[in-house]
């Protein structure tokens, strides 16, 4: 079993609905953009990932593609099928450990488990509100505060300064050119918030990078902070 602090929502559980879970699950090594969910297919797996960071991703009928989502240690990714909500594409966006549990085993843990099916569905709850903020921000706001939003985000999941992500992937992510985001990161390395070199950005100033996020960030923060806040820890 894994230590229980390694996943938020294994740590939501009591030792007896934790057990039933992890009982379920193979442990998985998962590269970055490995595929946990494609868009529109059965979803074959519910995964708890244990470090590393996925993106919920929506892809157009002309390839395009933009992030809406993302989700660390906090939740069972692939359980949203299961209540009828389908199935949004998800990748690994950061290299990662987790455990994998097949969908019709999960399926039956929440009829069996009443504490499991709560805390999934909180778990859905906060990630369609997420989802929506996110899709509202992806319109409205610039791509340099976007961008700060975002590497905020994964400094909260991942406990890092630093975030190994190349530009190219970024621009996928947010929907934006890739000179665009180009341009976003350089003004801020000229401003001393982040650095980069190589497919990692590094966040030297947290503080001055939140103040260039936009108002979707304390939104998302405060979202991610209250989940599962109601567990008897």
């Amino acid at each position: 079993m894994y230590p229980r602090l390694q996943n938020l929502f294994l740590n939501s559980l009591g030792e007896a609905s934790d057990s039933s879970v992890t009982a379920l699950a193979d442990v998985v090594t998962l590269p970055a953009q490995s595929i946990l969910i494609e868009q529109g297919a059965p979803t074959q797996y519910v995964y708890l990932l244990t470090s590393g960071l996925a993106s919920m991703v929506n892809t157009m009928p002309d390839g395009s593609t933009a992030e809406v989502g993302v989700c660390g240690r906090e939740g069972p990714i692939g359980a949203a099928d299961l209540f009828g909500q389908g199935s949004t594409g998800c990748i690994m966006q950061i290299a990662g450990d987790g455990l994998r549990i097949p969908v019709d085993a999960f399926r039956q843990l929440l009829h069996e488990s009443a504490e499991v099916r709560g805390r999934t569905l909180e778990f859905m709850q906060n990630t369609i509100a997420g989802l929506g903020q996110i899709s509202a921000c992806n319109r409205l706001h610039s791509a340099e505060a976007r961008l700060a939003r975002w590497l905020l985000m994964v400094q909260d999941r991942v406990e890092g300064k630093t975030v190994p992500v190349k530009q190219a992937c970024l621009a996928q992510m947010l929907g934006s050119r890739r000179t665009t985001i180009t341009m976003a990161a350089a003004i801020m390395k000229r401003n001393g918030w982040i650095g980069y070199n190589r497919g990692r950005i590094q966040i030297l100033d947290r503080r001055l990078l939140k103040s260039a996020a936009c108002t979707c960030y304390p939104v998302l923060d405060r979202l991610y902070r209250e989940l599962y806040s109601t567990a008897s820890l």
